[in-house]
């Protein structure tokens, strides 16, 4: 039998914490404020999957708990970068920074 967890590292949610972030999901709803990677160009997409990868790492999607925000990691050399989009900012932005932050070569004087 496949146990399902809630959060907290396997523990369930309090029905106060629950009943929250229902709430903050039907807010979002009504409000128009539920993000989803539909948004987002496909070439954008592509594009900072390719670079991020090329250079070793990985890009994980998600999106945070109440689906009002875009939640981007960037795993490299044993490190972790966490980037958060609202919607308001833009998704492709986002990752047309990231595909420039991988594929802009620095020269030895800092100059791109």
């Amino acid at each position: 039998m496949k146990k399902n967890y809630g959060d907290n590292n396997g523990k369930n949610p309090s029905k106060k914490s629950a009943n929250a972030l229902v709430a903050r999901r039907e807010r979002n709803k009504t409000s128009g404020g539920l993000v989803s990677y539909e948004e987002a160009t496909a070439g954008w997409l592509a594009a900072a999957i390719i670079a991020v990868t090329d250079e070793g790492g990985a890009l994980q999607f998600g999106k945070s708990r109440d689906g009002g925000v875009f939640t981007l990691v960037i795993l490299l050399d044993g490190e972790i970068e966490k980037v958060y989009v609202k919607q308001s900012e833009g998704i492709d932005q986002a990752l047309e920074g990231i595909y420039h932050d991988f594929t802009t070569e620095v020269g030895t004087d800092g100059a791109t």
